[in-house]
């Protein structure tokens, strides 16, 4: 009986939601109603049910409302304070892992720029459970997310609250640096979707119009003397990719990336010397 309950308030939300979201976007969502069901009282479905109709006519990310959101096989939390994980962002980390210099036999020290959540390091701790790995962002709020998210999966990753922009000097000890910093400029906002804008933190997404490489500058001027270091991995705007490049072709051998989309997604510099 609970299962037929279940089934027609799952085709009561998909009526709802119908005029406002693709068919697509639905079939995705069910994984989270029919999980969320099965994990409360009957008695309260009727009052889940439509605080989630209310949200989601807001626009609010599912991920939002349920605080939830996967990356790779891993389940993360997520709030307002951190980005939503991307398939890009994924996609980067299987590259890193995949490089023949990263095998399960490597070790490294890595330091990811701008964490949010902690997802970019806590699926390679993951992966390589042998890698020492330094994560920082500027967000007190978001800091706590990522603990909390490696915490959860018991992995030893260290996290600092540091404004890297105000940085002037770094220990040369990182053979991978990782970065998927803002760098969208501001004079966009109005071309992203109400869900982005609305809900997802500026400060990691948004950069000045007059500097929107400004990370990147940082990047590159902050590594370019560091003898450890191997490898540079960026995610970035495809728009400035060439510009990018250029940058870090002045410290070792750059290389842009397609992503599965067939977008200039990311930049690989590596150094020999």
């Amino acid at each position: 009986m609970q299962n037929q309950t279940r089934q027609k308030a799952i085709t009561a939300i998909k009526h709802q939601l119908s005029p406002h979201f693709s068919p697509a976007e639905i079939q995705a969502m069910n994984f989270w109603f029919i999980d969320a069901l099965e994990h409360s009282p009957e008695s309260n479905w009727e009052n889940l049910i439509r605080s989630w109709l209310d949200a989601l006519l807001r626009y609010t990310p599912i991920q939002y409302i349920f605080n939830r959101a996967f990356f790779g096989k891993l389940e993360l939390f997520v709030n307002e304070h951190t980005l939503i994980p991307r398939p890009e962002t994924e996609e980067l980390c299987e590259l890193i892992l995949n490089h023949p210099r990263n095998s399960d036999s490597s070790e490294h020290q890595l330091l990811d720029i701008g964490t949010g959540s902690g997802c970019i390091p806590i699926w390679l701790k993951y992966n390589r459970c042998f890698w020492d790995i330094t994560a920082i962002d500027i967000s007190e709020e978001a800091l706590k997310v990522a603990k909390q998210n490696a915490a959860h999966h018991q992995l030893d990753i260290a996290f600092k609250q540091e404004n890297f922009l105000a940085i002037n000097s770094i220990e040369d000890k990182y053979s991978i640096i990782i970065s998927n910093p803002p760098y969208i400029p501001k004079k966009e906002l109005s071309r992203l979707n109400k869900n982005v804008i609305d809900f997802e933190p500026h400060l990691a997404l948004f950069v000045e119009d007059n500097d929107p490489l400004i990370f990147y500058k940082k990047i590159a001027n902050l590594f370019e003397t560091k003898k450890r270091l191997r490898q540079i991995w960026l995610e970035i705007d495809p728009e400035t990719a060439e510009e990018n490049c250029a940058l870090f072709n002045k410290i070792g051998v750059a290389q842009i990336i397609i992503d599965y989309s067939g977008n200039p997604r990311f930049i690989l510099c590596e150094r020999t010397d």
